[in-house]
């Protein structure tokens, strides 16, 4: 074989990639893609889920204002924008305790619930409002 026959075989065996690099190259590529697409996914449901829940807070904070500042009945509910919201207004402590204060005290229950990802989720929140005892 001449050299010239030896270089042309030489170069051919080095021009470009086989078949078999190109699947295993693409086939990592689309593995690395995937797991890129995943993870973008799965953080862009977090921050929906955190706004949701931002939302939700917002919403139980205001109500909860609402009702330490005016005395509302002993329970209101509502919705707004997808929010199931309820207020409750129970006494708090027993018999003793009420004689004993010169302040009436009533635990203020806020509950924010909402549908999400084919459950519901909810948070609570609760205070103390102390209001003047009633005169006998």
């Amino acid at each position: 074989m001449s050299l010239i026959a030896k270089r042309q075989d030489c170069d051919a065996r080095e021009d470009g990639f086989t078949l078999l690099e190109l699947l295993v190259a693409f086939a990592i590529l689309a593995v690395g893609l995937t797991a890129i697409l995943a993870a973008f996914s799965q953080g862009l449901q977090r921050a929906r889920d955190d706004r949701q829940e931002a939302a939700a807070r917002g919403l139980a904070a205001s109500l909860m204002s609402q009702t330490l500042v005016t005395w509302d009945p002993e329970s209101s509910s509502g919705s707004a924008n997808g929010y199931d919201w309820q207020v409750t207004l129970s006494p708090f402590g027993d018999a003793s305790d009420v004689a004993a204060w010169q302040a009436r005290a009533r635990e203020v229950r806020v509950t924010v619930q909402w549908a999400d990802r084919g459950g519901t989720r909810r948070i609570a929140l609760s205070s103390l409002r102390l209001a003047p005892a009633p005169t006998p």
